[in-house]
């Protein structure tokens, strides 16, 4: 009789480990996510234009930083759109994704950060599950993604929000990859030994 018992507890317990695992696989594409109406692929002048409207502010309180880039030639372009107030801070990066020296930069990074307490990190995750749905790897920090293959964690080549403490970032490492790329492709030589 316990030989039994002890072999329905083995079958329950690796039931609910296996539904746990396909939960953890199953997700939702971040990549459809906004933070204060910002999302992934936008341009900074959208971005500048977005983060004003959310906080009530002018653009002229929207800061922006430029830097030469090699894949545009060393013009300029946007790599940081940031705004800040009263400990709330809004920062969006952003990769080139286009040789084109007319074309925008594009946002492949959007962090949104409280002052930390207790208590700010419980609105936050609260207000991050009220607004995306459940993470769909519910670890430390929480996960937001398309496909993880490990229960505790998503997998690359995709977009992520993930939610720790009182930091919340959504982030798609592919627009970083395709600047890479072009990167390979503009420094491209063959060697004349």
């Amino acid at each position: 009789m316990n030989f039994h018992r002890r072999l329905l507890q083995a079958a329950i317990v690796t039931s609910l480990c296996v539904a746990c695992a396909t939960s953890a696989r199953a997700g939702t594409d971040a990549s459809t996510f906004d933070v204060a109406g910002i999302r992934l692929g936008m341009s900074p002048a959208e971005v500048q234009s977005k983060i004003a409207e959310h906080f009530g502010v002018s653009k002229a309180k929207v800061y922006t930083l430029s830097m030469p880039q090699s894949i545009l030639g060393g013009k300029p372009a946007i790599i940081a759109v940031n705004y800040e107030a009263n400990g709330e801070r809004l920062e969006v990066n952003f990769e080139v994704v286009s040789a084109k020296p007319g074309d925008p930069t594009a946002a492949d990074r959007i962090g949104y950060k409280l002052p930390f307490s207790r208590e700010n990190a419980d609105r936050l995750k609260s207000a991050a599950v009220a607004k995306y749905g459940a993470p769909n790897v519910d670890s430390f920090p929480l996960h937001w993604c398309a496909k993880a293959s490990n229960p505790a964690l998503c997998d690359s080549g995709q977009a992520e929000l993930t939610v720790g403490n009182t930091d919340l970032i959504l982030k798609d490492d592919r627009y970083v990859q395709r600047s890479m790329r072009l990167r390979d492709e503009l420094n491209s030589a063959k060697p004349r030994l």
